[in-house]
């Protein structure tokens, strides 16, 4: 017994505590594996689209983040189930129309919280999918440099006050550059106005800066739509 006890004090007294090496830290995004229905899908009628995913998510400031083309006058609803996003539209679908989905960084993963920032999701109610871009950058008249985060509207009203009132049809955000893109646009033409969306409602508020239309704006094709916005009016 005496020996066991000896063996035993050794034993303990050798024991020592490291620090667990962990690796590298993970900087992956989440991936998509899958959505229903697929993206680029024809003919789509339910309003209720569910992305899984290859690793537990979470999200984060969807109503800044979350882009969905043409726009929606109610917000969707977003679910988050360990690696099931879901997205229900409360809007009725439009008839013969190509929809978008911009992440943006919404969607980030539980454990590092990694953006999923370039991936976007879209579909059709028609028999087909519109393909035509427009592409610019907008300039801040006050400081002559590139508006970063701004808003890009489109609208199918060629009234500017529209801006005031209603929600864009299409929307897209400038990147550090000012740069901007939009995708998968019909051939037709939109009122385009960008403004500093400072409280994140779509719409313009006094204080805010805008850049209002010269003319109306018909969309052809990627190497024919580049152009620099008006520079940016403070709203009196």
């Amino acid at each position: 017994m005496k020996n066991i006890i000896i063996v035993c004090l050794f034993l303990v007294s050798c024991a020592s505590i490291q620090t667990l090496d962990g690796g590298d830290k993970d900087q992956v995004p989440p991936r998509v594996l899958n959505s229903i229905p697929d993206s680029a899908t024809l003919g789509v009628t339910k309003t209720t689209f569910i992305f899984n995913f290859d690793e537990y998510i979470k999200t984060t400031k969807v109503k800044d983040l979350l882009i969905i083309s043409p726009g929606q006058k109610i917000n969707p609803i977003v679910s988050v189930k360990g690696k099931k996003l879901t997205i229900k539209l409360q809007d009725t679908l439009i008839p013969n129309t190509t929809y978008t989905f911009q992440f943006n960084g919404c969607i980030v993963d539980n454990n590092e919280s990694n953006p999923l920032n370039d991936y976007n999701f879209i579909f059709s109610t028609g028999t087909y999918l519109d393909s035509l871009t427009s592409e610019g950058t907008v300039i801040d008249i006050v400081s002559n440099k590139p508006c970063t985060d701004c808003n890009v509207h489109l609208y199918t009203d060629f009234n500017d006050s529209m801006v005031l009132t209603d929600k864009p049809y299409y929307l897209t955000k400038t990147n550090d550059k000012g740069e901007f893109t939009f995708y998968n646009l019909p051939n037709d033409s939109f009122n385009q106005i960008s403004i500093k969306d400072e409280n994140k409602n779509l719409k313009l508020d006094p204080g805010e800066y805008i850049s209002l239309s010269r003319t109306t704006k018909s969309i052809h094709s990627k190497r024919d739509t580049l152009y620099v916005f008006p520079t940016l009016d403070k709203l009196k």
